[in-house]
Formats: C-alpha cells, sequence, structure tokens
C-alpha cells in the first residue's frame, strides 16, 4: 500500500521512477501511482520529483493529468494522479 492505494500491476518504468495501477480504496476507484524508491534519491532526484508532482498540480487542462495526492513513506516517495487508458507516451 501507498498512501491510500493498493498497488496492483506495474504500468511502466523510467530512469527514476515506476508508475503503477492502483486501486483508492478511500474512493473506490482505479489510479495510477508514481513511485521513487528512495534507494534512488538524493536532494537532486528528490526535489525533481516534487517540482513534477508541483508543476502538474497547478495545471488545469484536459490534456494533463490531474495529481490526487503526494506524500512519502520510509521507503520511497510518490505521487497518485488520475489513470488514463490507452498507449504509452
Amino acid at each position: 500500500e501507498v498512501g491510500t492505494a493498493v498497488l496492483l500491476k506495474e504500468l511502466a518504468r523510467g530512469a527514476m521512477a515506476v508508475v503503477f495501477i492502483a486501486y483508492q480504496k478511500t474512493l473506490k476507484r482505479q489510479i495510477a501511482v508514481k513511485i521513487l524508491p528512495k534507494v534512488l534519491l538524493s536532494p537532486l532526484t528528490g526535489a525533481l520529483f516534487q517540482q513534477e508532482a508541483e508543476s502538474a498540480a497547478i495545471l488545469a487542462h484536459p490534456n494533463i493529468v490531474p495529481i490526487y495526492e503526494v506524500g512519502e513513506t520510509e521507503d520511497l516517495l510518490f505521487f497518485t494522479m488520475q489513470l488514463v487508458k490507452g498507449l504509452s507516451l
């Protein structure tokens, strides 16, 4: 579990982060969760990850996925967002 989400399946993997399909228990819906493992965490990567979440959160446009939650656990940084089904960009 990450925040209010139960991870279901890995969706994509990049150089820094992994995106999962997850189930948000509180609102009973599928969402996406982007995770930065703490093994990859440095002051720079943490700041970039936070900046990505903040930048996306302040934008409101039909072609930009909304951010729901940003958080941290002992092992990772994460943010949750709307799950958009379709082809990978």
